[in-house]
């Protein structure tokens, strides 16, 4: 495994990066580890190699902030709840779309049902019509996962799983927002 730093073009060997990535191809999910290479923000590439070198595959390829979109039956009443679980207000709160920053390239979308329906057409299946049926999950590592996970909860998420110390090592408690969409709040111990 090679990371190649965006700036500098510096490399550096796999035994030297520490960030948990995944790269998800069509045929498999792999484990790649990837961290700022000058330690400072800057912007860096991981690629991994097959076994014999030949497929490589690149993960940072995206310019701008990664966009989680989450399509909501009631935009309003889920701004409400998000706002209170994150403890922050919105960074955006248009008709059509909620969005809170999460981290520095890193927006947490919701979009109400309907207004993705107008935008794509009858082409893409109703997502009204899987209600309450869990359709992605946003697993959050932060600082505090208990309080993250009693303000959720608060707001009206029902609980899935306690805090609970996870086979891969996490600290993690699950949730699912009053969507339907699993949320899990996790701390990472020792790491």
């Amino acid at each position: 495994m090679i990371a190649r730093h965006r700036r500098s073009g510096a490399r550096t060997s796999g035994k030297r990066l520490h960030r948990a990535c995944w790269c998800r191809t069509d045929r498999q999910r792999i484990p790649l580890r990837a961290r700022h290479i000058s330690g400072g923000q800057g912007r860096f590439s991981v690629v991994r190699r097959g076994p014999s070198g030949a497929g490589r595959f690149i993960v940072d390829h995206v310019i701008g902030p990664v966009h989680l979109i989450l399509y909501v039956g009631d935009q309003v009443a889920a701004t409400s709840f998000w706002q209170v679980v994150l403890d922050r207000p919105p960074a955006l709160d248009v008709a059509g779309m909620t969005e809170f920053t999460l981290g520095e390239q890193i927006v947490l979308g919701l979009m109400p049902e309907a207004g993705i329906r107008s935008l794509l057409g009858p082409s893409l299946p109703d997502p009204a019509a899987a209600h309450g049926i869990p359709r992605a999950e946003l697993y959050l590592v932060v600082e505090d996962a208990a309080a993250y996970h009693a303000r959720a909860q608060a707001a009206g998420a029902s609980e899935l799983s306690p805090l609970t110390r996870r086979s891969w090592g996490d600290d993690a408690a699950y949730s699912l927002d009053p969507d339907g969409h699993v949320i899990a709040f996790a701390t990472r111990p020792n790491r």
